[in-house]
């Protein structure tokens, strides 16, 4: 299974990292709404990860992030919806630690395997619920369409592509959006793989050797 990118979506210019991490200052509501829809984030996470998804309750979640159960579907009005979140919640988080420094290293290479890293961290304690978290998620999508938040993940790594190009460590006779793609590919396979039992370990490690292997690949020669 691959992951297709359209290319037309993607600007001419690609901004840096720490311009693509940067959001317009929030007012005291939107840090508040922010704020809430994380805990309930992270309570449905560890109630996945505790019970499994078929067996945890909207009531349960709400509970467990300390919100009314209205508050719980003001922010998801179904699990599909909430599974979606959470992709978004590992992209946020990247973009934070992209935005305080804590994404670094002297190659692209070593940035986005910290980056893979990451965002494996949520969803890559079980592979039973990383696949419901997965299939959930995509059920929802419709036909050719890109998240929001896949676009954003999508210009980080074409940030640190270009960055690579412009360093000599990544080739420069393929485009950046192109490689930006293959890595995101990458990212969804390997995720995939792992969910459904194809690969022992953890999916930080199995999303690391997959990218070490890419980068012999991608290499400048």
């Amino acid at each position: 299974m691959s992951v297709s990118v359209d290319l037309e979506a993607v600007p001419d210019t690609t901004p840096s990292v720490t311009t693509l991490a940067e959001a317009p200052k929030e007012g005291r509501r939107e840090r508040r709404a922010r704020e809430t829809r994380r805990k309930i984030l992270h309570a449905a996470l560890e109630l996945f990860a505790e019970r499994g998804m078929e067996a945890v309750t909207v009531e349960e979640i709400a509970d467990r992030a300390d919100v009314a159960r209205g508050t719980v579907f003001n922010y998801f009005a179904t699990k599909e919806s909430l599974c979606q979140g959470i992709g978004e919640l590992q992209v946020e988080l990247l973009q934070d630690a992209a935005l305080d420094g804590r994404i670094w290293g002297p190659t692209a290479g070593e940035k986005i395997e910290q980056a893979l890293r990451l965002l494996a961290e949520l969803p890559g304690y079980n592979p039973v619920n990383c696949r419901a978290l997965l299939t959930r998620a995509l059920a929802c999508l419709q036909p050719g369409e890109m998240p929001e938040h896949r676009r954003q993940l999508f210009a980080l790594f074409q940030a640190w592509v270009v960055e690579g190009q412009e360093s000599g460590e990544i080739r420069k006779d393929v485009e950046s959006c192109e490689l930006a793609g293959f890595i995101m590919g990458l990212q969804f396979q390997a995720t995939l793989t792992w969910s459904y039992g194809f690969v022992g370990g953890s999916l930080a490690d199995h999303q690391a050797r997959i990218l070490r292997f890419a980068l012999d690949g991608i290499r400048a020669r």
